[in-house]
């Protein structure tokens, strides 16, 4: 290994001990051409950090060292000796050039070029259909056409050099071979030189201290003020748990731009001497190639929550506006980029965020919520949100806008992405109640498309029930003061409680969301691999359907059902007008439930010494609805169960609600003491308890059911009378 080598490896080997950050690397398969092709890697630059992560990752991925260019101001003294030992060229050097190119027609070495030609600290690269670099005044300009040029020459000399030798011009071969060092053809004779367009997209970005600023600022008291800048936002993205997401994008080959193939332009171009030609198609194809290798840059962002939010509040055209309908144009607008074929965050893809529109507890979204607040851009009062949309729109000087208006700056990243911001324009100035008719369908279809592919994952021919066992329904109806939300038992499907939905739907003319716990209703083994958080995030999207299609929502549950509208009810942003729980299990009678903890550590041990044999995944079940539930136990789910049912039991004094518990007394799979269990916990003032004669634990299905459905029904007229 060279010297160069050695001490790059050495840096680089130092910087991953240091950060705290993530890197998240995509579009391997293109990094990986430059094993085999010379090549330039074209980036976008909002950091000084980019000069040292990017070859980094190149090296840890590739395991080849990139040369890069650098600000001139930086060659001097120690540090410019370990930048120049690093092999970083300064952007002044008399020959740059010269061994740019000689380094891409030889395959000598990768290089680093930043188009932007600077640091873009305010992100402004797209104003008024054009890509721009904002620089100190914020007036703009192109991108640099300098990578562009580079490659292109490259190629037209290499393609020259052959010609040459194929004409048997020695003085032409003797020019080039003395003007970049060639030995003899084969040096130069490779595969086609490539440019690699790369996005580097860091989330969150927030201004604050952090450990490298406060170890600086104690040392250096006078320290510039734009010095301090970089270190509070670069410090925080390299010390904090910063994701930062790179992605390598499909190359553009110089060689396709040159005019070879053309042939009005061969033609014209044979009135010109070698200079000339290469001039004039420097001239005409710089530009050309420029803009759509950065296209590629910015197309490529990986796009997060706080993107949507910070877009939405600039391309809304109001001074104030409810939170909840702010956090419901956010949601909408999420499902709507899902469409677009972009790079998402994870903050974009997952669970969690139909909290979003019910809990508003979403934790991705309550945080750049709160740096709006702290920026001044949203004042709260109550649920009303005053916007300072000029925030959003006026600018501040360009080495302080990263930590006085960061909404800014995030909000300026995505305006390249024309259609996304088509989107976001377009749900800005939705009119909120037709918005609010579309996230009822919306839920159904999201959720449908859940079951469909967990049923097509999940599918056993012996132990899967048809699909219509298992999905979720919607039941409409003509009365839209109320609605219902309703969840079957555990090992059990929605088709479990329709009896329930289609009495309460009829008695009513209610609408009734009847969800589908996730995990069920497919096959067994889906149990395995689910958390009970999840069985309360299948309600939060029924929950979601219900409070958008109706004005007071009432939730109800059987069995770990009612579990789940319990915990849901405890939840104050919920605030349903009543909820009713049916054989909810707080005790299980069946005693092989509690050997389950013992079985599954002996599973982890058995794991942990690598043994498959004697392994317990799942015991035989009982049912009383075959037809409906699922006939094998997977002890993961039973382990969830049980979880589930301490979670609950800790959240029922948070309820203050009107509750109905209905328990059987003589239940054979929960404990008859489960329902004054529950009722005694309550916090509700409003709390009535039904002990009912049943010898079964499914109440709700075969005979005698219409006297459970009976005491509900009067449970919901009382609620409604009341509310």
């Amino acid at each position: 290994m060279s010297t160069l080598a050695r001490t790059t490896s050495f840096a680089l080997k130092t910087v991953e001990k240091i950060m705290n950050a993530k890197i998240h690397v995509h579009g391997k398969e293109f990094l990986e051409l430059s094993k085999f092709h010379p090549a330039i890697f074209v980036v976008n630059h909002f950091t000084r950090a980019e000069t040292f992560i990017l070859p980094y990752v190149i090296y840890q991925e590739s395991d080849i060292i990139p040369r890069s260019l650098a600000d001139s101001e930086l060659f001097v003294g120690r540090f410019g000796k370990f930048l120049t030992s690093m092999g970083a060229l300064s952007v002044s050097h008399p020959k740059r050039n010269q061994l740019i190119i000689g380094d891409l027609m030889k395959q000598k070495n990768n290089w680093v070029i930043f188009p932007e030609g600077m640091m873009v600290k305010n992100k402004l690269i797209y104003e008024k259909g054009k890509f721009i670099a904002g620089g100190r005044d914020e007036k703009g300009r192109g991108p640099r056409t300098g990578s562009a040029v580079l490659a292109i020459k490259a190629a037209m000399y290499r393609r020259a050099y052959f010609l040459a030798l194929e004409k048997g011009d020695e003085e032409k071969v003797k020019e080039l071979s003395n003007m970049f060092d060639i030995k003899s053809h084969e040096e130069i004779s490779g595969p086609a030189i490539a440019i690699i367009p790369v996005n580097i997209t860091y989330y969150p970005i927030r201004p604050g201290a952090n450990m490298i600023h406060k170890v600086v600022k104690k040392f250096f008291k006078d320290m510039p003020k734009r010095v301090e800048e970089e270190l509070e936002i670069e410090g925080n993205l390299l010390m904090n748990d910063t994701d930062i997401h790179i992605t390598f994008n499909r190359p553009y080959y110089p060689a396709d731009y040159i005019f070879q193939e053309n042939k009005l332009m061969k033609f014209m171009l044979k009135t010109f001497n070698a200079d000339r030609r290469m001039n004039f198609t420097l001239w005409y194809q710089k530009n050309k190639l420029t803009t759509q290798f950065m296209g590629s840059v910015y197309d490529s962002v990986t796009i997060n929550i706080d993107h949507v939010f910070c877009a939405i509040l600039r391309a809304l055209n109001v001074s104030e506006i409810n939170k909840k309908e702010l956090f419901l144009r956010v949601y909408y607008t999420i499902t709507e980029i899902w469409s677009l074929n972009k790079n998402l965050h994870p903050t974009l893809k997952n669970d969690d965020l139909i909290k979003i529109i019910t809990t508003e507890a979403y934790e991705p979204l309550n945080d750049i919520f709160n740096l709006a607040v702290n920026e001044g851009t949203i004042t709260v009062d109550g649920d009303l949100l005053q916007l300072r949309r000029e925030d959003m729109i006026n600018r501040h000087r360009f080495h302080n806008i990263r930590l006085k208006n960061t909404m800014r700056v995030i909000a300026n990243e995505i305006e390249p992405l024309r259609d996304v911001i088509r989107v976001i324009k377009r749900v800005a100035k939705m009119k909120f109640l037709t918005l609010r008719e579309k996230i009822p369908a919306l839920i159904c279809r999201l959720d449908q498309e859940l079951f469909e592919k967990d049923y097509e994952t999940y599918y056993e021919k012996e132990l899967s029930r048809p699909k219509e066992i298992g999905a979720p329904y919607l039941l409409n109806g003509e009365n839209l003061k109320y609605g219902v939300v309703l969840s079957h038992g555990y090992l059990s499907a929605p088709e479990e409680v329709r009896y329930l939905a289609e009495y309460i739907n009829s008695k009513f003319g209610i609408p009734v969301y009847v969800i589908r716990l996730k995990g069920h209703g497919t096959a067994p083994k889906n149990l395995a691999n689910v958390e009970w958080e999840d069985w309360c995030r299948s309600y939060l999207r029924g929950v979601a359907i219900i409070r958008n299609m109706c004005e007071k929502p009432i939730f109800g549950g059987f069995s770990s059902g009612g579990l789940v509208s319990l915990i849901n009810t405890s939840l104050p942003e919920l605030n349903p007008i009543g909820t009713f729980s049916i054989n909810a299990p707080l005790r299980l009678k069946n005693l092989k439930t509690k050997l389950v903890p013992a079985v599954s550590l002996w599973n982890e041990l058995l794991g942990l010494l690598r043994i498959d044999s004697g392994k317990f995944e799942f015991v035989a079940n009982d049912t009383e609805s075959p037809d409906v539930n699922y006939t094998q136990n997977y002890l993961k789910g039973v382990m969830q169960l049980g979880e589930m049912m301490e979670a609950c039991e800790d959240s029922l004094k948070d309820i203050k609600s009107p509750v109905l518990i209905i328990q059987g007394d003589n239940d054979p799979t929960v404990s008859p003491d489960s329902g004054n269990l529950i009722n005694d916990a309550l916090g509700s003032s409003i709390k009535h308890l039904r002990i009912l004669p049943f010898d079964r634990h499914v109440i709700v299905r075969k005979e005698r059911r219409e006297e459970v459905f009976e005491v509900v029904e009067e449970f919901i007229l009382e609620l409604m009378n009341n509310s």
